[in-house]
């Protein structure tokens, strides 16, 4: 029981200067609370602040001990023992498992200088535990208090049961870097608990310049253009650290490919010199970037408190991108988190928090059909080796040609299924429908090029205008007099998700499209029917010249459409 009684006295949460989570503890009384209040030596602040409460463990106070027990989440199961004794992941697996050994787990991290940093490490990984439980359901549920009024200086949470309490600063700092993610600590074990916000968590967002010239979490683009990325840093209070560890790696879709000596830092707007702010590194863990600010963060005069980081770089799009989906770069900040480590094993030490940025390219399917002499479009009648040619219309109204190349839509299916792959170097600048056949699904499977709806597969565009133009109609038929204008056009959320996706164009038939946005994943199918205009008769033999229109079906697949299945990635990448 001295363990017990130990643990009711000892200072259970922390601040971390790098962490952003904590515990508390309660003792007697029949309910507490917590105060969660601003600093006097940080610009930490509660004001538009949310934060979850989660309770770790139960406390009932009896005469001279405090009995415990595990907090239950909403099944009635024990939250958070597998989080202590699961026999691979646990905390704790050299002690008998039960709740005694886990509170007294929890009383054994000593603090320095007021802070407790490795309890805040065993917060951390706490509430990543959470999250991993609640990733498709809310199972461990928290007590939410959150304020708005820019006067505020606190927050508090009421009526609480006495125990232990995970308290995590759930702002969503998406889109802000001028936000602070706060790091709280528990200065009492009285019922009536006050927790002031100490300093900022190390804070990272990743993004990438849109379409609209704005730099955004998600954008979507053609193969071979050129993308700018940016992570944006803030610099944390780092006082404690005989030597602090801070620098960033980057992590590129395989379809990126980094443009050399395109990395840009900038401090506080202003761009500054490799080898005077930063250096440029290599990854140990395999990442394509590392910017290092190791050597030089501790010097006050150049990286104060608070200086906003930014780092630019860019990267060309190849073939390997898949259709449809996210395409993930994600940039890591490490950080020491330790004071009082070792620094010879700064791997031990270290915390980390990463960001990402997504891009998206799309497909599009087309066939040219065929209409009878009165005018009945049939979907059966599909004409083989009908010519065209696709442009890119820029914001100035320039148009330029899209350049090809082929790749097999799948191993071993027949030449004439083949992928028209958008290929600035490629040597085709005329898509041809193939044989007038659908492809089968033994052919071309379910792919994201598009599988059975047309002879012609394009693979490799995203949002913008683009103009299709008949430049050779099969034999017996006439070209189409006026291109067909497209306008694809999606929207992104601050998460990277496509939230809109629709096509629109210009052109006197029918067009049409269905979007279907859902997350890290976009289908879209578009039809456009028009008749080609013949401008004359084509005489036919045994008969007075009879006016043959030709129709084509211009079907356009952004992503996959909904029947295929999207799990399975291009097999062109």
């Amino acid at each position: 029981m001295k363990a017990i009684k130990k643990i009711v006295a000892v200072i259970m949460c922390l601040c971390m200067v790098l962490g952003c989570t904590s515990f508390a503890a309660f003792a007697a009384g029949d309910t507490g609370s917590i105060t969660i209040q601003n600093p006097s030596d940080s610009e930490a602040t509660v004001v538009g602040k949310t934060f979850n409460i989660y309770k770790v463990f139960d406390a009932i106070p009896s005469g001279d001990v405090t009995v415990y027990s595990w907090a239950l989440d909403k099944n009635g199961d024990e939250a958070f023992y597998d989080f202590f004794f699961d026999p691979t992941n646990g905390v704790i697996k050299e002690k008998e498992a039960n709740i005694v050994n886990a509170v007294d787990y929890v009383a054994s991290f000593d603090e320095k200088d007021g802070i407790n940093y490795r309890l805040s490490q065993l917060a951390d990984r706490l509430h990543t535990y959470i999250e991993e439980k609640n990733e498709s359901e809310t199972i461990i549920e928290p007590i939410t208090v959150s304020t708005n009024n820019s006067s505020d200086t606190s927050v508090t949470a009421d009526n609480l049961g006495f125990g232990y309490y995970l308290i995590y600063d759930a702002t969503n700092l998406s889109g802000d870097t001028s936000a602070v993610r706060s790091a709280v600590m528990l200065k009492s074990t009285t019922a009536d608990v006050t927790i002031t916000i100490k300093a900022n968590r190390p804070q990272i967002q990743k993004y990438v310049l849109g379409n609209d010239d704005v730099f955004v979490k998600a954008t979507s683009v053609n193969i071979g253009d050129v993308v700018t990325f940016k992570i944006d840093l803030v610099v944390p209070s780092h006082n404690h650290y005989p030597n602090y560890k801070y620098y960033v790696e980057d992590t590129m879709h395989e379809s990126m490919t980094l443009v050399p000596d395109s990395i840009v830092v900038y401090k506080d707007g202003a761009q500054v010199n490799e080898g005077e702010y930063y250096d440029i590194g290599t990854s140990t863990r395999g990442a394509d970037i590392k910017v290092d600010f190791s050597d030089y963060i501790e010097d006050s005069f150049k990286y104060p408190v608070g200086t906003k980081i930014s780092i630019e770089y860019k990267a060309t799009i190849n073939g390997e991108i898949e259709a449809g989906i996210a395409n993930n770069n994600t940039a890591t900040l490490y950080y020491s988190n330790d004071p009082a480590a070792n620094n010879n094993t700064p791997e031990d030490t270290e915390g980390s928090t990463s960001s990402v940025a997504s891009v998206y390219t799309y497909t599009f399917v087309f066939t040219k059909f065929s209409e009878d002499a009165h005018g009945n479009f049939s979907t059966t009648t599909r004409l083989a080796n009908a010519k065209f040619q696709v442009y890119e219309v820029d914001k100035d109204g320039n148009r330029v040609l899209i350049k090809f190349s082929l790749k097999k839509a799948k191993e071993g299916t027949p030449d004439e299924h083949d992928v028209y792959v958008v290929d600035p170097n490629g040597d085709i600048d005329t898509v041809v429908s193939w044989n007038g056949k659908a492809p089968t699904e033994e052919v071309i499977g379910a792919t994201h090029f598009g599988g059975l709806l047309g002879d012609i597969t394009i693979f490799g565009l995203g949002e913008g205008n683009y103009e299709i133009k008949e430049t050779e109609a099969p034999d017996g038929y006439y070209e189409g007099d006026a291109p067909v204008e497209l306008y694809i056009i999606d929207s992104t959320d601050d998460t990277g998700s496509v939230t809109n996706l629709t096509v629109t164009g210009s052109y006197e038939g029918e067009i049409g499209s269905i979007g279907n946005a859902n997350g890290s994943r976009a289908n879209l199918l578009t039809w456009i029917h028009y008749a080609n205009q013949p401008g004359s008769t084509l005489p036919e033999t045994g008969g007075m010249g009879t006016t043959l229109f030709t129709i084509a079906g211009i079907i356009m697949m952004a992503g996959a459409v909904a029947f295929f299945t999207l799990r399975k990635r291009s097999s062109v990448a």
